[in-house]
């Protein structure tokens, strides 16, 4: 954690987390690699951080950010460091809080001006687990599923439709298959209990049904389906089943998601280096494929993807990039390639992600419904005032969504 002060008392603080991230296109963080923690320890990166970038900092201009950030990655080169995430990254955020700080200014506000006022879709976590058929382990609890609320007119009605699928789900499954989840965490679905994830999916679209939800609430997954890619088999074994798949079978059942149940968005399908596969995706699945394995933080590969129309989405792992200057970078370069942007806390940035997502104009945010997140959305929904607006379904990208946009139009 890191805290920046200016001369005139406002002060901004940023952690770093080092999550777990699948893929090679993620910046590299200095750990202490000793015998505490498991070599995780990160006092050598807080002594760069007190001795070298600090000193480098003092007496600039906080609001000056691109300036600072250079600053600080060439006080990070100074120490024969190239990159360094857990340094340079909270540093950067934290003078970016001091100077919103400085200038009276709610975070979401410093970042979009006068014309942040728009709610992103909300969506809520309701299952994960990696392992329920015994293949890996490792996979971080992925692939986890999500209800999303999009049609809706306002932010409020949105946030109740979710809690009300949510209960009806755990009503469900523990009726079903004696699970019984518990709200706000994330729910590893036990080995035994089902033979396949289509028959969550089934239950989920019941959910949804008996609501009186259709049309109105979908279905996020996030696959991280790198994580179950057997480059020696040239196969993917244990994400949906005991199955295990080509390439081409996993498009046809990503396909099968999309088409067939209440699917909206669908993230990391593929393996990271089948950038052919996730064009075919966002060109016929007809919803909101969202990338970022497949492009990390790298912003040349971030590049290659925009230009091959990889998704329609990217993820925005807000303090995972080096520098707040290279966060909004890729926001920029998305946006001029017309595709989506949506947020997600997954390096501490914690409720401050719903700040980013309304400054950034996010049509979508990542799993942030009735939780600590999502109640900080109608504390900002308050702030903003008459002018507040809500995505609704055209948060959502993908043809499907562009064709209803007509029809509305």
């Amino acid at each position: 954690m890191v805290t920046v002060e200016t001369a005139g008392g406002a002060t901004g603080t940023a952690s770093y987390m080092q999550s777990a991230s699948f893929g090679e296109f993620y910046g590299d963080s200095l750990l202490d690699e000793k015998k505490e923690f498991e070599g995780n320890g990160v006092l050598s990166a807080c002594a760069i951080i007190n001795s070298v970038i600090g000193p480098a900092l003092i007496g600039k201009d906080a609001f000056q950010q691109s300036q600072i950030d250079e600053i600080i990655m060439d006080s990070l080169r100074t120490t024969h460091l190239t990159c360094a995430v857990n340094i340079t990254s909270p540093v950067s955020f934290a003078v970016l809080k001091a100077a919103a700080a400085a200038k009276g200014e709610p975070l979401y506000r410093y970042l979009g001006g006068a014309s942040a006022f728009t709610l992103p879709v909300p969506g809520f976590l309701c299952a994960s687990g990696s392992n329920r058929y015994g293949v890996y382990d490792d996979a971080q609890g992925k692939p986890n599923y999500a209800f999303v609320a999009y049609g809706f007119d306002n932010h409020d009605d949105a946030d109740y439709a979710i809690w009300e699928v949510e209960d009806a789900w755990e009503n469900m499954i523990a009726k079903e298959y004696g699970v019984r989840p518990h709200r706000g965490f994330s729910m590893a679905i036990p080995s035994g209990r089902i033979t396949a994830d289509q028959q969550m999916w089934e239950l989920m679209n019941r959910c949804i049904r008996e609501k009186g939800y259709e049309g109105k609430v979908g279905l996020h997954a996030d696959l991280s389906a790198h994580a179950f890619w057997n480059a020696e088999k040239n196969m993917y074994a244990g994400l949906f089943d005991t199955q295990e798949r080509t390439r081409d079978q996993m498009i046809e059942t990503v396909l099968e998601m999309a088409h067939k149940y209440n699917f909206v968005i669908i993230q990391d399908p593929l393996n990271t280096w089948d950038l052919e596969g996730y064009a075919k995706l966002t060109a016929e699945s007809g919803v909101q494929i969202v990338g970022s394995d497949v492009f990390g933080t790298d912003l040349d590969r971030l590049h290659q993807c925009l230009v091959g129309k990889c998704f329609n989405t990217m993820l925005l792992r807000v303090q995972k990039y080096p520098t707040f200057s290279d966060c909004v970078r890729a926001v920029n370069m998305a946006s001029s390639y017309g595709v989506g942007v949506m947020p997600m806390d997954s390096a501490g940035e914690d409720e401050d992600i719903v700040d980013y997502a309304i400054g950034f104009h996010c049509g979508t945010i990542y799993m942030s419904g009735p939780s600590c997140h999502g109640n900080r959305m109608p504390l900002l929904e308050d702030m903003i005032g008459p002018r507040v607006r809500f995505f609704g379904r055209y948060g959502l990208k993908g043809k499907a969504f562009e064709l209803r946009h007509q029809t509305d139009g």
